[in-house]
């Protein structure tokens, strides 16, 4: 659960977060065991998944029912095009978790990405 909570929060800040606020991120995110980040990516795509059902009205049953209020929030901060574009990132990223990567360097990357795929769209 406390996973799930600062994944929210940081989907909640990811646009307004300064490159160094970033860096900082992918710093201690670095220094997390591989499986740990395979997880991170694993919850963070689920949460996204949710926000897009949401955003499209998608009837069916979320990952997180008990945070519908926030993830219909986020709903509202994000496009269906971002959304779509952080999903893919997700799924890329966790798919390079797979080879051997300097895991600081990767959750550098990580994040920038994420952030820059928002800011291109804005």
């Amino acid at each position: 659960l406390e996973r799930r909570e600062r994944l929210l929060k940081f989907l909640s800040e990811l646009k307004d977060m300064k490159l160094l606020a970033l860096l900082k991120k992918g710093e201690e995110l670095g220094k997390s065991p591989r499986e740990e980040l395979v997880e991170e990516l694993r919850e963070l795509f689920l949460l996204l998944r949710d926000i897009l059902a949401k955003k499209i009205g998608f009837g069916g049953r979320l990952y997180h029912p008990d945070k519908e209020a926030e993830i219909f929030g986020l709903g509202g901060d994000f496009s269906r095009a971002e959304i779509l574009s952080l999903l893919e990132i997700v799924r890329e990223s966790k798919a390079r978790l797979m080879y051997n990567v300097n895991l600081r360097l990767f959750a550098e990357g990580f994040l920038l990405k994420m952030h820059r795929a928002l800011y291109s769209r804005s």
